[in-house]
């Protein structure tokens, strides 16, 4: 993720800064690699999400077969070899020692089973309410960066030429990169408060 980051980075900094010098550079480079970062990282939840939803259908299925009558050593064997649960460590760990409890004493595994599918489902749920709740930290976080681009076209309608002082003066290139300092460390922020929400 971080190679494919610096990678839009790059390409993004050499083009901007060939038309306006080393501040359009830094700052486009930035932008093009929180962007990319953003992306792969919301893409990465998101197959996160689609693993562990086929790993809570693989239970529903194994605990299926219990119910049916295929003996809890054949499931076991079947869960293992085909790597069903391979989308969630935890429950995976938690289902190892369901077959491992069911052959020693006997337990049901069936209802075992169920009860891991229950709690993780129910889990799920509150972490999807809870990352609901803290979307306004998120949604926040993206307006403050966009506002920027805001406080610039309101610079030229009122008559004046904001990406020159910007870019070409020292006073505004401090500016510019101060705030886009300030503002990575924002969004890194609300990021982190969304994921401690999610854990």
């Amino acid at each position: 993720m971080w190679r494919l980051a610096l990678g839009a980075a790059a390409v993004a900094g050499v083009a901007a800064g060939s038309a306006g010098g080393p501040v359009a550079a830094v700052v486009a480079g930035a932008y093009a690699g929180l962007a990319v970062h953003e992306w792969r990282r919301l893409d990465r939840r998101k197959r996160g999400t689609v693993r562990r939803m086929a790993t809570l259908d693989e239970l529903t299925s194994l605990v299926a077969d219990l119910r049916a009558g295929i003996p809890a050593a054949v499931v076991a064997a079947a869960s293992a070899s085909g790597a069903r649960l391979a989308g969630d460590e935890r429950i995976q760990r938690l289902t190892g020692a369901v077959w491992r409890l069911a052959e020693h004493t006997g337990a049901p595994a069936a209802d075992l089973l169920e009860q891991i599918e229950s709690d993780a489902r129910e889990t799920g749920r509150l972490a999807r309410k809870a990352g609901a709740q803290a979307a306004g930290a998120q949604v926040t976080a993206g307006l403050l960066a966009v506002l920027p681009f805001a406080g610039i076209g309101a610079g030229y309608v009122l008559g004046g030429d904001p990406m020159d002082v910007l870019l070409r003066t020292p006073g505004g290139a401090g500016c510019a990169i101060g705030a886009l300092i300030l503002q990575c460390c924002g969004l890194k922020w609300a990021q982190r408060i969304g994921e401690r929400v999610l854990r």
